[in-house]
């Protein structure tokens, strides 16, 4: 089948179910945004198995979609209590090094909700290194040890060790940094 058949075959695929699809993940996902991408990423899926999709009748196929979107729901949930758990443990490494003044600007971090939260990590993370947020990635969801990061890097356990400590040190300080800029904020 050439990419023409295929684009054809894909785009009558997708107007055959988008509609279906996004109302039968509404029900499931709360915010619309969450809607959008879940969809997309079942129809990205479907676009790289339209050859064995249009073996299927419609009920066959809007299931397979189904599904796709039930598993995406399943991972996003996993995901979101992964962050939950990873947040909980920075904040508590965080903590640890803080002086007192430093852990008044936690005591107003934990204000937030935890979809801020969650934004903070993140934007936090967005602004360390690719190397940086990638050992913390594996100490931090993966619950990699160094043994395990120096594996994963080709060095030895000390180094990663060394790197890990450093990637913490560089978390800390933009963390610190942006809660000052946030306290700043909401002070004036």
């Amino acid at each position: 089948m050439d990419q023409d058949e295929r684009g054809e075959l894909f785009t009558e695929f997708f107007h055959q179910h988008v509609t279906q699809l996004k109302s039968f993940t509404r029900e499931r996902v709360p915010n619309s945004s969450d809607v959008e991408d879940i969809c997309a990423d079942a129809f990205a899926l479907a676009w790289a198995r339209i050859d064995e999709l249009a073996d299927l009748n419609d009920a066959q196929a809007h299931r397979w979609l189904q599904r796709v979107v039930e598993f995406r729901i399943q991972r996003t949930s996993r995901d979101f209590a992964r962050q939950g758990r990873a947040i909980e443990r920075i904040s508590r490494e965080v903590q640890k090094s803080f002086t007192s003044s430093e852990s008044l600007v936690i005591a107003e971090i934990e204000r937030l909700s935890e979809a801020e939260a969650l934004q903070l990590v993140s934007d936090v993370l967005d602004q360390l290194s690719t190397d940086q947020r990638e050992i913390l990635n594996w100490d931090i969801y993966e619950n990699l040890k160094g043994p395990a990061i120096a594996k994963r890097l080709g060095c030895t356990p000390t180094a990663a060790r060394l790197r890990l400590m450093r990637a913490r040190r560089a978390f800390r300080d933009v963390y610190l940094r942006t809660t000052s800029q946030i306290n700043e904020q909401v002070a004036e």
